[in-house]
């Protein structure tokens, strides 16, 4: 397990396997790629389930290890049209604070 603070490792890494965690938005904005790890059978719970292109679906260690060798074989050009793709994705789902909004919110 790291020690490291979050942030310095998303922007350490390459891949990101998770589920249900809305910090994977983070990562995809900093270049990571995102692995689901999809549970045959359960309600999908991924926050990026409208995103097209870039994520993966993995079901099991065989899929997870073969999509590393895969991907990490694969040049960063073949990448870069989904990357873009999936961080304009992630822009959208988040927007900046508007402190308006939510003063009149709570008014």
């Amino acid at each position: 397990l790291s020690t490291d603070s979050l942030c310095n490792d998303i922007n350490n890494s390459q891949w990101s396997l998770y589920r249900g965690t809305t910090t994977i938005i983070q990562a995809v904005g900093s270049g990571v790629r995102p692995i689901y790890y999809k549970v045959p059978g359960e309600i999908c719970i991924d926050p990026l389930e409208a995103m097209t292109g870039w994520r993966v679906f993995v079901s099991n260690v065989g899929d997870f290890i073969r999509f590393l060798k895969i991907d990490s074989e694969a040049s960063d050009n073949s990448k870069e049209y989904e990357y873009y793709n999936a961080c304009q994705y992630c822009k959208k789902i988040f927007t900046p604070i508007d402190s308006s909004t939510f003063i009149s919110f709570i008014n």
